[in-house]
């Protein structure tokens, strides 16, 4: 008899966990587009800042340009802001 009050107990306990783990997930999901809408929204006027100074005399560009391609899996261009930063 305990364990079928456990079972019972329980079952509504884990429906209620797996219930808020697909909203979390579907949250996460939600948050990560709107993380790389603004990395790419931020990823053009750097670009932008690129062709306007490709010196870097008045702003440094590079890095932040590196991190943006690093975080939305760019490799190519990481890697080309990375040899870039090495100068």
């Amino acid at each position: 008899m305990t364990v079928v009050m456990s079972s019972i107990i329980m079952f509504p306990f884990q429906t209620v966990a797996q219930s808020v783990a697909q909203v979390t997930l579907v949250n996460r999901a939600a948050d990560n587009q709107k993380v790389l809408d603004v990395l790419n929204e931020s990823k053009g006027y750097l670009e932008k800042l690129k062709d306007m100074d490709p010196n870097q005399e008045k702003t440094n560009w590079a890095y932040p340009l590196y991190q943006i391609y690093y975080a939305i899996g760019d490799e190519a261009k990481a890697n080309e802001m990375q040899q870039l930063l090495k100068k």
